[in-house]
């Protein structure tokens, strides 16, 4: 593919409200790029899709486009004509059926097929999930040079994410997509922008390799800042001690004071991660829910069809099911919020639930962020100890300066931080959590991940996001059809439901590459002498190659070199995978090797 630039940004500034948002950034996106754009939540990501669409006009700088460029956005709530059917809403909205582009009718009949979607449904009547679907099947059907992507697997099911995952990784044009699925940024993107402290920070790679050395480029800039604190220090001394004459002597060091002064600052006000701390209340019973023969249905139709199960203490469960399958019904029955038609739920002893809503429910809208969190009192008892509210709410970044805004006025993120304080507020030992990671940044979300598995209680857990489900739950209730509901052991990864047709994808690959050769490989010979002679010479071999992976990757954990884009930066990532892979098959090589050894 040929490559070209098809938006250069260059000295690019952005601010709202005296309030620097995106701060003399540069940036080259080609034709090919498919730009996975992280940061916390308030870190600008938004205003940096409006930017590029042209929604906010920038203070200083310039933005060049190719000439011509079509630009498709789907925004995080998307906006769709209402009273047109789904395939006029995919097509693109076109009354003139005169007009109709063969090609793209073809297009358009395809992902509706794909995504089994009903064409003569009128958008004003399908639930939340499929309109997503419609959303994002719009926006790809339109063929843009440039797709923008704002959190795509909000309201989508695991089986609309993995389809979604699988068509935007054969993307052959340029793609930038702001999520908190780990999985599909890492499958659908080839390079990685964080936004922090209005800067960007650039890396040719997936959000895995980024991940894999981001620890060592924050070590490098721990080390940097307990550097410059130093500086700070001494030449803090230095203007206390010296005279007005030499002050005017070295105005030079005066104005580098105040520029490290200026630093300092903006550090202390980039606030860490948000803190969270379950307030866990004494063990509940051994039984926490048992499940007896429940049915549920809704104009005739089946939602949950005698189902059964038990909940033991501290088990951890996931509902996986795709859109409108009867989660949150499920959930509701279980917490006794709704009543099945036949059938019971038990509820066990000293159980103390903890529940997130995924509408968040349980917040006020036109009340302030305080009055929603002091509704007990300004006393909040946490990780151990009083602290008041304000003070509780910094742990879930709400400046004291922000606490009297009305809910109805904060972005989905800010949102979701709240109702999560509202719920760590009070103690628990059950927590019931109806998508807790929709609109939440990536760092927030392995927070909270992590604190869950140190949970002792029971945890329940309606999600889409796979990366945070794999990681938590030990058993998977999960549809079936036709309100069937089955409750197995294991991750959404060993579920059959949604796994079948890729473990039958595997058997078939293993079918077509069975062969004599393949067979004669695992068959164990004695070590012939020029076999002995390169068994001694690997060794040495996978020794030198990782060395030089480790000089490659101290290279890379230099912050510096992710301030923008950098070819040099480009070349040792490459490097770093070519040796990467060449490890891998020496070790594989010697492995074999050691086999006839032993059996010499």
């Amino acid at each position: 593919m040929k490559l070209f630039d098809l938006i250069i940004i260059s000295g690019a500034t952005l601010s709202h409200a005296n309030h620097k948002i995106l701060d003399n950034i540069s940036l080259v996106i080609k034709n090919n790029d498919r730009i996975g754009l992280i940061g916390r939540n308030g870190s600008g990501k938004s205003s940096f899709l409006d930017m590029i669409d042209g929604k906010h006009v920038i203070d200083n700088g310039s933005i060049s486009k190719k000439t011509n460029i079509k630009i498709s956005y789907v925004e995080q709530e998307p906006i769709l004509q209402a009273d047109i059917n789904i395939f006029r809403a995919i097509y693109n909205d076109i009354s003139d059926y005169q007009n109709y582009d063969n090609n793209k009718v073809a297009r358009t009949k395809k992902i509706i097929n794909d995504l089994n979607l009903n064409e003569n449904l009128l958008v004003k009547n399908i639930s939340k999930g499929t309109y997503k679907k419609v959303a994002l099947a719009k926006a790809i059907v339109s063929d843009p040079d440039l797709l923008i992507l704002d959190e795509p697997t909000n309201h989508l099911d695991i089986e609309g994410i993995e389809y979604f995952e699988d068509r935007l990784s054969k993307w052959r044009k340029s793609l930038i997509l702001v999520t908190h699925d780990r999985y599909f940024l890492d499958k659908t993107t080839n390079k990685i922008i964080e936004i922090d402290r209005g800067k960007l920070f650039y890396f040719p790679g997936n959000y895995y390799e980024w991940q894999s050395h981001k620890d060592q480029v924050v070590e490098s800039e721990e080390i940097m800042e307990k550097k410059l604190d130093e500086v700070l220090y001494q030449e803090e001394l230095w203007i206390k001690k010296g005279v007005q004459a030499r002050r005017k002597r070295n105005e030079g060091r005066v104005r580098r004071l105040d520029l490290l002064r200026q630093q300092r600052e903006e550090r202390i006000k980039n606030t860490g991660p948000i803190k969270i701390k379950f307030n866990e209340s004494k063990t509940s019973g051994k039984i926490v829910y048992k499940v007896k023969s429940v049915n549920k249905s809704y104009n005739n139709i089946k939602i949950i069809d005698n189902f059964s199960t038990e909940i033991i203490r501290k088990d951890r469960v996931g509902i996986v099911g795709p859109n409108s399958a009867g989660k949150t019904t499920l959930l509701n029955i279980i917490l006794q919020k709704d009543h099945p038609d036949s059938g019971n739920v038990e509820t066990g002893t000293n159980i103390n639930v903890g529940y997130f809503d995924q509408h968040k429910n349980s917040l006020y809208e036109d009340r302030t962020i305080l009055e929603n969190i002091s509704i007990n009192g300004e006393w909040i008892f946490y990780d151990n100890k009083n602290i008041h509210v304000i003070k509780y709410l910094e742990n879930f970044l709400f400046h004291p300066s922000k606490i009297n805004s009305l809910v109805k006025t904060l972005s989905g993120g800010e949102k979701t931080r709240l109702a999560l304080a509202m719920l760590l507020s009070k103690p628990t030992n059950v927590l019931i959590l109806d998508e807790p990671t929709n609109d939440l940044d990536i760092e927030s979300v392995e927070v909270l991940e992590e604190k869950l598995q140190n949970y002792h209680g029971t945890i329940i857990i309606v999600s889409h996001d796979r990366a945070f489900l794999n990681n938590i739950i030990t058993q998977t209730i999960v549809f079936k059809g036709n309100g069937k509901w089955l409750n197995t052991f294991g991750t959404i990864d060993k579920n059959e439901y949604f796994y079948y047709k890729k473990q039958e994808k595997i058997n078939k690959n293993i079918l077509i590459n069975k062969n004599p050769e393949k067979k004669s490989e695992n068959k164990v010979t004695k070590l012939q002498p020029w076999e002995a002679k390169e068994l001694e010479e690997i060794t040495k071999t996978i020794t030198t190659l990782e060395n030089k992976l480790l000089e490659l990757t101290v290279k890379l954990g230099n912050p510096e070199l992710h301030q923008k884009p950098n070819p040099f930066l480009e070349e040792i990532n490459n490097k770093i995978k070519i040796i990467s892979l060449e490890i891998e098959k020496k070790y594989a090589r010697w492995e074999t090797l050691e086999k006839k050894n032993n059996n010499t």
